[in-house]
């Protein structure tokens, strides 16, 4: 049993994680809290926010020595703020943490172990939970392949969930399963495999920047795996409050980068203009009730 312990207690000294922040207050100060003293070092990406918003906050943690603050004269989107956590950073396993989480006690050495006792384990992702201690969506997905893209947004996925690319509707197992992608909320990579792949494409402001992430290392030989023993409680929504139609807009760039880049250019290519066109509907037709709802 000691053995055990001081193996998990090697893991999570490992870990380095990696918050990018943007007007999160009180949130960040919670996730910081059930972080701070678990893991090797916390590294905080601050994409601008309001001093007010973000400067009472770190303050309560600077007496930590493993805590730093990486403050962007400018909001870079997630992307370029996790790389340039990642750039601050020193630890062999890469944890990025939404500020609107809560990590359970045991996430870290739960995620380590993973990739510990699976040498080509690249990436790792924990249990989203809501407030009603249910797995939320969007945690574990399958390949948005066109078609699954499709049931998604047209709601299909409803009446046919085996069409769905998210995989919350599946039973869970008790051990580590193998995915295709996990949610960037709360996502463990090796430092090694997020170097290879050249980390988050800057292309991406926000949203579709973990599946892509994922897929690139799938395709170069890494296993993408969900473990449901870890566990996190994840606040949907807080950096973008107020900000919807923002946070919509980059959403629906973000998928016509991710068809464009991952379609590639064989037989599939020619849907390309299908897709962008069906994206941008999407997107209006979203913005339009968006409007009409706030007007009332």
């Amino acid at each position: 049993m000691d053995k055990l312990r001081e193996f998990r207690q090697y893991s999570v000294a490992k870990i380095s994680v990696i918050i990018v922040n943007h007007n999160a207050g009180s949130a960040l100060n919670n996730c910081l809290a059930s972080v701070i003293d678990k893991v090797f070092e916390v590294v905080v990406v601050d994409n601008r926010s309001e001093p007010e918003n973000f400067e009472p906050v770190v303050s309560c943690f600077e007496k930590y020595t493993r805590f730093r603050v990486v403050r962007l004269l400018k909001n870079t989107g997630f992307s370029a703020g996790c790389n340039a956590g990642v750039a601050a950073s020193s630890g062999n396993y890469l944890l990025f943490l939404n500020p609107d989480c809560i990590c359970l006690a045991d996430l870290f050495e739960k995620l380590a172990e993973v990739l510990d006792n699976n040498p080509r384990a690249g990436i790792v992702g924990g249990m989203l939970l809501g407030e009603d201690c249910k797995e939320q969506g969007g945690g574990r997905r399958a390949e948005p392949t066109i078609w699954r893209a499709f049931t998604r947004a047209s709601g299909l996925w409803r009446v046919w969930r085996r069409g769905d690319y998210h995989l919350e509707h599946q039973k869970t197992s008790k051990e580590p399963v193998e995915v295709d992608a996990v949610s960037g909320a709360c996502l463990m990579i090796r430092r090694e495999v997020f170097q290879e792949i050249g980390g988050f494409d800057e292309a991406y402001f926000l949203h579709c920047e973990d599946l892509d992430l994922c897929l690139t290392a799938k395709r170069r030989g890494w296993q993408v795996f969900s473990c449901p023993d870890a566990r996190v409680f994840h606040s949907k929504g807080v950096c973008g409050t107020g900000k919807s139609l923002f946070v919509e807009w980059h959403k629906h760039r973000g998928m016509v980068r991710f068809f464009q880049k991952h379609l590639g250019y064989g037989p599939r290519a020619f849907l390309k203009p299908m897709i962008h066109a069906g994206v941008w509907a999407r997107f209006a037709a979203i913005s339009v009730r968006k409007k009409l709802f706030s007007s009332q």
